[in-house]
């Protein structure tokens, strides 16, 4: 903690406490993947989880509410449990932009990036 990993031209790598911004490269930090979560956003959060269950295809609510990053993220990022359908409904319906939502089947997915156009 408290250290950062920056390149050292012409060809070093080095841990340091402190950046000298002159001769140091620092491209990114490393965080403990906890802190992951303080940064994402509700769509960041569900994108994944409606991946890995439907590939860009229907998922659905009761299959993204059981899933393990999902709950992760409404308890550490949001301090709260899984909304119900009907905060769903109402996430992708102001996210229309970003979702397809089926309110008959409770399923939603992504849209294409040429839907988004």
């Amino acid at each position: 903690p408290g250290h950062y990993l920056s390149f050292r031209s012409p060809g070093t790598l080095c841990m340091a406490g402190l950046v000298d911004e002159v001769k140091d490269i620092t491209d990114f930090y490393l965080v403990d993947y906890s802190a992951a979560y303080r940064t994402m956003t509700v769509d960041e959060a569900l994108l994944g989880p409606v991946m890995a269950h439907g590939n860009g295809d229907w998922v659905k609510l009761s299959d993204l509410r059981a899933d393990l990053s999902v709950r992760n993220f409404f308890q550490s990022m949001l301090k709260s449990a899984v909304w119900n359908n009907r905060e769903f409904e109402d996430f992708f319906d102001g996210h229309f932009d970003k979702w397809e939502f089926d309110k008959k089947r409770a399923s939603v997915r992504p849209r294409s990036a040429a839907q988004q156009l």
